[in-house]
C-alpha cells in the first residue's frame, strides 16, 4: 500500500513539473505590470490589512485581503466570543466617533444571544452610551434597562439610565436610578452629582409649573372680566370659523347655545392671540374702562394708522388731534387731512352699508351699536375728507347710514 501511494505522489509530481513548464513557455517575454510604482504604491498598501490606517466606509469595495478577515472573523461558533468581538469592534468604532457603526456593532453582538449576563450587560449598556452621545436619550434609557435586568448590580448602566432620565426631565427616574447605583457605590461621584442636580432642576420645574398656573389663572381672570364688560356693553364678537384643526368643541365646557362659552372661544381666537406685530390687544384698567386696539383706514391714499390702546371713552376727534393736529402725514400732500375735516365710517357686515359716525362719538358708543360687529378683534374705521372729490366718488357705490 505504501509503494503505491509513492508511486502516485511521483506521477503528480512529474505531471506538476510539465504543467509548470509548459506555462514559462507559454509566458516568455510576459512582463508583469501591475506591481507597486511611485504613484500608487500608497494606495495599494492601504489595501493589506496589516496596513490600513482606516477601516472601510459603509458600501465602500473592499480588497480580498479584508473580505477574507470579516469572513473569518466571527466565524466562531461560540456565541460569546461573537458577542466579545463585536463588542470590541464597537469600542473601535466609538472611540473613532463612527457612531453608526458602533451602534451596528453592538446590535451584533447582542444578536449573538451568548449566555454571559455580564456581557450582555455591557453590550446593552455601550449602546446605550452611543445613544447617548448622539442625543437618543430615549433610546439609550431602553437599552439601560435591559442591561439593568441582564446585571442589576452593573453601575456604569445605572449611571448611564439616570443621565438619560435627566436629560429627558423625568427627576423623579434620575433619582430612582441614583439610589440603585448609590447602595452599591455609596461613594460614585457621577450619580451623587446626577442625584444633586435631579432635586434642583426638579425644584426648579415644580416652582415653573406653580408661576404657569397663577399666570393661567390670572389670564383665566381677565378673560372673565372682558366677557363680562363686552356683554354689558352689547358689543358684538364675530363669530369665529370652523377650523379643521380646530378642536375648541371638543373642550366639555363649551356649549355652542350659550352665549358666555360663544364669546370666550371667540375672544380666545382673535383677542388673547392677537393679529397685530405689536402684540397689542383688548385690555381693562383698574376701572373698568376697556382699551381697543383700532384700525383707521384711508382709502383716498390706501394708508392705514394703527392705535394700539383707543380707550373707549375717548371720541375720534381727540385722536385726530394728536395725529393731524400739528404736522400733517407724510402721505398727505394736500394738507387736507386736518382733525375737523374729517368723516368717521364703518362698515355693517350684515347690510354692507356704511354708517357714518360723528367724529365727536366716543368709541364706547359706536361698539355698542348693533350693527358694529368688531372683527378679529380690532375694531377698523374708514376715514374720509369732508366735501372731498374723492369722499363723494367714493360714496358713490355705498349706502350710508346715520349712526
Amino acid at each position: 500500500m505504501a509503494d503505491e501511494v509513492k508511486k502516485k505522489s511521483e506521477e503528480l509530481d512529474v505531471e506538476l513539473d510539465s504543467v509548470i513548464d509548459k506555462m514559462i513557455e507559454k509566458n516568455k517575454g510576459y512582463k508583469y505590470t501591475e506591481g507597486l510604482t511611485v504613484e500608487n504604491w500608497e494606495k495599494e498598501i492601504e489595501k493589506i490589512p496589516f496596513f490600513m490606517t482606516k477601516s472601510p466606509e459603509d458600501g465602500e469595495e473592499v480588497s480580498a485581503g479584508v473580505a477574507a478577515l470579516q469572513a473569518l472573523k466571527y466565524e466562531d461558533e461560540d456565541p460569546t466570543a461573537r458577542a466579545t468581538a463585536y463588542k470590541e469592534e464597537g469600542n473601535y468604532e466609538y472611540k473613532q466617533k463612527n457612531f453608526r457603526k458602533a451602534i451596528l456593532a453592538y446590535t451584533e453582538g447582542i444578536k449573538a444571544k451568548c449566555e454571559d449576563d455580564n456581557l450582555n450587560a455591557v453590550l446593552y449598556t455601550n449602546r446605550a452610551t452611543v445613544n447617548f452621545t448622539i442625543g437618543n436619550n430615549r433610546s439609550a434609557l431602553k437599552d439601560t434597562m435591559m442591561a439593568h435586568k441582564y446585571d442589576p448590580k452593573y453601575v456604569k448602566a445605572i449611571v448611564r439610565g439616570a443621565s438619560a432620565c435627566f436629560n429627558l426631565k423625568i427627576y423623579d427616574h434620575t433619582k430612582a436610578w441614583c439610589d440603585k447605583g448609590l447602595k452599591i457605590e455609596p461613594d460614585n461621584e457621577k450619580l451623587l452629582k446626577l442625584r444633586k442636580d435631579a432635586v434642583a432642576e426638579q425644584k426648579k420645574a415644580e416652582r415653573d409649573q406653580r408661576k404657569a398656573k397663577l399666570k393661567e389663572k390670572k389670564k383665566n381672570e381677565e378673560v372673565d372680566a372682558l366677557i363680562d364688560a363686552i356683554k354689558s356693553r352689547n358689543i358684538r364678537i364675530e363669530e369665529t370659523k370652523a377650523d379643521e384643526d380646530d378642536d375648541d368643541d371638543d373642550d366639555d365646557n363649551y356649549d355652542e347655545n350659550d352665549e358666555e362659552s360663544r364669546l370666550r372661544k371667540n375672544l380666545a381666537k382673535f383677542n388673547l392671540d392677537p393679529n397685530h406685530p405689536t402684540g397689542a390687544r383688548l385690555q381693562m384698567d383698574s376701572e373698568n374702562r376697556l382699551y381697543w386696539p383700532v384700525m383707521f383706514y384711508y382709502p383716498e391714499y390706501k394708508q392705514t394708522d394703527f392705535i394700539g390702546a383707543f380707550c373707549e371713552e375717548n371720541s375720534f376727534i381727540e385722536h385726530f388731534q394728536v395725529m393731524f393736529g400739528r404736522d400733517s402725514a407724510p402721505w398727505d400732500e394736500e394738507n387736507k387731512y386736518e382733525p375737523d375735516m374729517l368723516e368717521v365710517y364703518f362698515e355693517d357686515q350684515e347690510s354692507g352699508k356704511l354708517c357714518h359716525v360723528e367724529s365727536s362719538c366716543p368709541l364706547k358708543n359706536v361698539l355698542s351699536d348693533k350693527r358694529f360687529i368688531v372683527c378679529q378683534g380690532t375694531p377698523a374705521f374708514v376715514i374720509l375728507v369732508k366735501k372731498s372729490s374723492f369722499k363723494k366718488e367714493f360714496l358713490k357705490h355705498c349706502t350710508v347710514e346715520k349712526f
